[in-house]
């Protein structure tokens, strides 16, 4: 694991040479305090619970987001949570992740578990490619779906493709629509 990070710390520390930001490398991280620039971290358990003004980009076991990132989020961990405002593209990867907040630009997922709340916008194009997917927000731009099982409950706004095994839906399509499964099953 040692290893792992010193990689990801050199990497990064290439990747943002000229620019404000800040590198955290530990088994356990949590930022408390509001960051200006960009944050790189890498651990076990990390928590942020301050403000990130800039992108932030991240790998690690647990992740777990509880206050704005005003630009792109990229991660990759085994559990994901997502419960504050986005304010550009996010791009996860991950064993079980949870959208319970806004994305104002796009949303890339390739995940086990993904869940986008009810009450959240995705106000760019979504694309997920996972396991279990449950979609119950609004997606305002285009959506393609690939999963094993897909339960959509929520709102598409514009074109949207969804591929699955199985898929359960009983939410809304605005927009031209492309079903590809072996078993629908419709509600209301």
């Amino acid at each position: 694991m040692r290893k792992f990070m010193i990689l990801i710390a050199v990497t990064f520390w290439g990747l943002t040479s000229g620019h404000a930001a800040i590198l955290k490398t530990g088994e356990e991280i949590i930022i408390s305090s509001p960051v200006q620039g960009d944050l790189y971290i890498a651990g076990g358990e990390l928590t942020i619970s301050a403000t990130i003004d800039g992108d932030l980009i991240g790998a690690g076991g647990t992740i777990s987001i509880a206050d704005s990132i005003r630009e792109d989020l990229i991660l990759a961990g085994g559990d994901l949570k997502i419960n504050a405002p986005v304010g550009d593209d996010a791009r996860l990867a991950g064993g079980k992740i949870t959208i319970a907040a806004n994305v104002f630009g796009d949303l890339v997922i390739a995940g086990g578990e993904v869940e986008i709340s009810e009450g959240v916008t995705i106000y760019g194009d979504l694309y997920i490619g996972g396991g279990e997917v449950e979609i119950g927000g609004t997606i305002t731009g285009k959506m393609d779906v690939t999963g094993g099982e897909v339960t959509f409950t929520g709102e598409a706004k514009a074109d949207a493709s969804i591929k699955a095994g199985s898929m359960e839906l009983d939410g809304v399509f605005l927009g031209p629509v492309q079903l590809v499964s072996k078993e629908i099953e419709l509600g209301d």
